[in-house]
């Protein structure tokens, strides 16, 4: 989805979402660190928090997901959330409001419309989950750059201006 292969291995595939897999995405870091650079880390168990994965692939070394932390040493999916022996696993919990969500819009679907059909949707799950729901009645759809930077659009027209001379 983000257009960024493994370097080594493959990415997540969607079967990898189902109860009880334990797969494992790792950092050119912790392969280096960790492994030596092994190349036959892929199939390798490992344990994360007494529990054993298997390395499907090894990311970039640029690479950093979310952008905000950019220190993630491994990446798996919300399957291991979803344990059998829990009794209230978190992907089942409708009061779980934590997620944020990355997509891609399709081919000439605006942001402004992505944020209005989130919007309606949100409305409705409210109305449908009262119990869960009601205080998370909106959503929002905003560009990546836009979550990571906030609206920095003022201060960088401002730092232009004065930069070049147009303002003061």
């Amino acid at each position: 989805m983000l257009g960024i292969s493994p370097e080594l291995g493959r990415g997540f595939l969607p079967q990898e979402e189902k109860q009880g897999t334990h797969d494992v995405l790792i950092s050119h870091a912790l392969w280096v660190s960790q492994f030596a650079s092994d190349l036959s880390v892929i199939g390798r168990t490992i344990t994360l928090s007494g529990e054993p994965f298997t390395v499907v692939g090894v990311m970039p070394a640029l690479f950093r997901f979310p952008v905000q932390v950019p220190h993630n040493a491994a990446w798996v999916t919300l399957s291991v959330d979803d344990d059998p022996a829990d009794h209230n696993p978190a992907v089942n919990n409708r009061g779980m409001h934590w997620l944020n969500v990355i997509g891609r819009l399709k081919p000439g679907v605006t942001v402004a419309q992505a944020d209005d059909e989130m919007k309606t949707i949100a409305a409705r799950l409210a109305k449908q989950y009262p119990d869960t729901n009601a205080r998370h009645s909106s959503a929002r759809v905003v560009q990546e750059l836009t979550a990571v930077l906030g609206d920095t659009r003022p201060l960088l027209l401002l730092v232009m201006g004065a930069r070049w001379g147009w303002c003061c």
